[in-house]
């Protein structure tokens, strides 16, 4: 049999040492791929879920301070409070934009769980607020060896002021 048709156990054991060293090196390539991958899903799913975190907090913060102002002031005022309360959160390392919320200010219904926005139509006075935030394009870390450098983080929150017995201001989160 031709030396190069010869398995490695027949070969000489300097030969036969040689080739298997040249195996291993291939397959510590491989598996440091697969292990990157690993990393890069572990580590960017959990930075992912830290922001959608710390946006619904921003959001549920905004939409309980406009519900609040609701109470005692008119919509216009209550869309000011839920800026400036979304403002002093945090996604990430840079603080919510204005630009990035989308509020509307509308009427809860309790019986059927539903917010309608306000339109001017309905002549009573609005008491709820939707806040939603969304901040496109935040880098992630390590995902872009799996070919997606980025992501959207996105998250919404209603409450409601006057809520049954109670005067308060209540969170809507998970209703809807």
């Amino acid at each position: 049999i031709p030396r190069r048709f010869r398995a490695p156990a027949t070969l000489g054991w300097s030969e036969g040492r040689a080739v298997r060293r040249g195996l291993v090196a291939v397959q510590v390539m491989v598996m440091l791929i697969v292990l990157l991958g690993c990393v890069a899903l572990s580590v960017d799913t959990g930075y992912v879920y830290d922001l959608r975190g710390s946006m619904q907090s921003a959001a549920d913060a905004s939409a309980l301070s406009g519900a609040s102002a609701l109470q005692v002031a008119p919509a216009p005022a209550a869309r000011f409070r839920a800026i400036e309360y979304a403002e002093k959160n945090f996604v990430g390392a840079t603080g919510v934009q204005s630009h990035e919320l989308d509020i509307t200010i509308g009427h809860w219904y309790g019986l059927t769980n539903t917010f309608v926005a306000d339109t001017g139509d309905i002549p009573s006075t609005p008491n709820a607020i939707r806040v939603t935030g969304l901040r496109p394009a935040i880098p992630l870390f390590f995902a872009a060896v799996l070919g997606d450098s980025d992501t959207t983080v996105g998250r919404s929150a209603t409450a409601m002021q006057g809520a049954g017995r109670c005067l308060g201001v209540w969170g809507l989160e998970g209703i809807i």
